[in-house]
């Protein structure tokens, strides 16, 4: 498993591919779901004007195809506390900063708020892994490599993809390539 630190990424991005209509993680109801939608909500969340997405319970995700074939691909994982999905600025932003940079990007809603206080990544975890299970499966169409399918991730997001890629998997295909993080390095201290 390779890690990357991806703090080098945020320079300013001048160009990017227009995203797909979101893509359902799950077909039919997600398995593990817990919670339900209130009357009248939409199911796939409620995106405020903060950018942040509430109330997911049917999982999805966005993609920003690669402009050439055989391009990286990275699952982007924005945090929120496993309440929220802080969606546009630790995703959008950064899927359209990794296509500009020549890398297939999606972003991954998966589902919040917590299920399980105690392990409130057990049913974000099953949706990563599909997710990642899908874009392997779909590469080619969004010029990606099958090969070079990755995760990415803040804050709680961060502890996803952590959690996705080095956490056994009940099959191959659901782990990832490699993985990142979007922390900026601090100066090591001559002491």
């Amino acid at each position: 498993m390779k890690t990357l630190r991806l703090a080098g990424l945020f320079l300013p991005a001048l160009l990017w591919a227009e995203p797909s209509a979101p893509v359902p993680v799950w077909e039919g109801a997600p398995p593990a779901e817990t919670l339900k939608a209130k009357p009248g909500q939409d199911p796939k969340g409620i995106l405020n004007k903060n950018g942040h997405r509430t109330d997911v319970m049917i999982p999805e995700f966005v993609v920003w195809p690669a402009a050439k074939p055989n391009a990286p691909f990275i699952i982007v994982c924005p945090g929120g506390g496993y309440g929220i999905l802080a969606e546009e600025h630790e995703g959008a932003e950064v899927a359209r900063r990794l296509n500009a940079q020549g890398v297939g990007a999606a972003v991954l809603r998966y589902r919040v708020p917590r299920r399980d206080n105690d392990k409130p990544w057990t049913v974000p975890v099953l949706d990563a892994r599909k997710a990642i299970e899908l874009v392997r499966a779909r590469a080619v169409e969004w010029n990606a490599d099958p090969k070079k399918i990755g995760i990415l991730g803040f804050s709680a997001g961060g502890n996803l993809a952590a959690r996705v890629a080095y956490s056994p998997a009940e099959a191959g295909v659901a782990r990832p390539d490699f993985a990142g993080d979007g922390l900026p390095r601090l100066p090591l201290c001559a002491g």
